[in-house]
């Protein structure tokens, strides 16, 4: 007993480890309290809203907010600006607010997010692992068919079960992962960690499997082969509904994202115009490339895409900041005010729109407008 309290404490402090380190960096930087990411209420909010399906599916209850941890959403619905631990907690309230008004409907989606973790199905966010493996050779010579590691995976953790104070700590990982992530929600690259300690569970369904043949014991074969049905009927990935448009085009606007931080932006342009091929009526691929031709001081071509941007979508704050800075720029003074101030009606708090109003008011000799707008931002 001795033994396992110090390995069960050494685990858990293994465990705690990164996150605490996260915690104490928030801390020191945002003077609040922040787990890990400011973005975590958020996700919390995505995986437990009504109806949620467990996956991160965008725009489909946040539209029109530019932020990446749902601050102008945040901002907006409380009238005022908030910090980081704020904005998190705002979600993280409204996520506790509706589980507790249908806390059966909630116990339900978080099972299903359970069963979701262990299934086939390949779960694109900003990642996707078919589609890399269809864009990469080795990825492709490699025989890892993620359906198939998940059922040999599930029944391996069924077969070990009798030795499981020998193999608890791989238990302990996968197990305690699985119930910490599915209170989010599940995507590929947020499972893919445990997939090296998956392996070895299907590796020792294997290996059982070849010793009961060797042996000649039919009946435990026989059990093996029922373990194995189950535990491939449990993670079929067929079970859950796919969108491979909706992946594509995520796909693609997050490759223009990776080649414009590279400044690789050809390649990034081109990424953002194979989006709009897959979803010519949706807006951001055309804003995305905006904010390209920007960089790269295109400012015509820019103009262009954010005509179009607004064109699929006028009612983003975003689209009508960058139509206002491009316009700046071409020294279109009047029309950039405008578009800033339409800008600010649809997110009258983001302080990055009220400096640039600021700097278009100035360039127009419009100097006691312009302090005002500064003061504002």
């Amino acid at each position: 007993p001795r033994t396992a309290i110090l390995l069960g404490g050494a685990y858990l402090a293994g465990v705690l480890a990164a996150p605490a380190a996260a915690f104490v960096r928030n801390l020191a930087v945002e003077g609040a309290p922040v787990p890990i990411t400011s973005s975590g209420g958020l996700n919390f909010f995505i995986g437990n809203a009504r109806d949620s399906e467990g996956r991160f599916l965008d725009n489909r209850w946040i539209t029109n907010d530019g932020s990446w941890n749902g601050r102008d959403t945040a901002e907006r619905e409380t009238g005022r600006r908030l910090t980081s631990a704020e904005v998190s907690r705002y979600w993280y309230g409204r996520a506790f607010r509706r589980i507790g008004e249908e806390p059966v409907r909630w116990l339900g989606i978080y099972l299903d997010k359970l069963q979701l973790f262990f299934s086939g199905r390949d779960l694109p966010q900003i990642e996707w692992y078919t589609y890399a493996r269809g864009r990469v050779p080795l990825l492709g010579i490699i025989p890892l068919y993620l359906p198939l590691l998940m059922a040999l995976a599930m029944a391996g953790m069924l077969v070990t079960l009798r030795r499981f104070h020998r193999v608890s700590i791989l238990y302990g990982t996968v197990i305690i992962y699985a119930l910490v992530l599915s209170a989010f929600f599940i995507t590929t690259r947020f499972r893919v960690v445990v997939l090296p300690y998956l392996s070895l569970f299907a590796a020792a369904f294997l290996v059982e499997a070849v010793l009961a043949i060797r042996g000649r014991a039919w009946r435990r074969f026989a059990l093996l082969a029922v373990l194995a049905v189950v535990a491939t009927v449990f993670t079929l990935p067929g079970r859950f509904p796919d969108n491979r448009r909706t992946n594509l085009y995520a796909q693609h606007l997050h490759d223009g994202y990776k080649y414009m931080l590279a400044e690789r932006y050809e390649e990034s342009v081109t990424a953002y115009r194979a989006a709009g091929e897959v979803k010519p009526e949706d807006y951001e691929s055309y804003l995305d490339a905006a904010i390209v031709h920007q960089k790269t001081g295109d400012l015509g071509a820019a103009l262009r895409d954010l005509e179009q941007a607004r064109a699929r979508n006028a009612d983003d704050p975003e689209v009508s900041y960058y139509l206002g800075v491009t316009l700046h720029k071409m020294n279109r003074q009047q029309e950039a005010e405008r578009a800033l101030r339409h800008s600010l009606q649809l997110n009258p708090l983001r302080a990055l729109t009220h400096a640039y109003l600021g700097l278009v008011l100035a360039a127009q000799g419009r100097l006691p407008e312009a302090r005002a707008a500064f003061d504002r931002s």
